[in-house]
């Protein structure tokens, strides 16, 4: 499936949970994968009903790149996002839904 827009190269920061110490569970973030896809701004009525779900969120990326989870990071250049929700089921499962936090770095 062919997503139609304006591309832009992302890079996926997974995030792992090592192993437990005295000090806590360390979480540990792994190298950059990088792949592309749409990103566009929510507008206010998709944040809105975002929101009723309790996920709050300011960024929506289309893509075909199929290993992103909650809690993982993206980044675009120099800026970084935290990834709130994903939906894999958006047309039939060939592209995923990936919903951003606000800028971070």
């Amino acid at each position: 499936m062919q997503i139609v827009g304006p591309r832009v190269k992302l890079n996926h920061i997974k995030r792992t949970v090592g192993v437990e110490t005295a000090d806590g569970t360390p979480i540990i973030w792994g190298t950059p994968i990088r792949f592309e896809g749409i990103m566009f701004a929510l507008t206010g009525r998709e944040r809105l009903a975002y929101q009723s779900f309790e996920v709050f969120a300011e960024f929506k990326v289309y893509t075909n790149y199929k290993s992103i989870n909650e809690k993982d990071k993206i980044t675009r250049g120099l800026l970084e996002y935290d990834v709130k929700f994903v939906d894999p089921k958006f047309l039939m499962n060939k592209i995923w839904v990936v919903l951003l936090s606000g800028k971070t770095g």
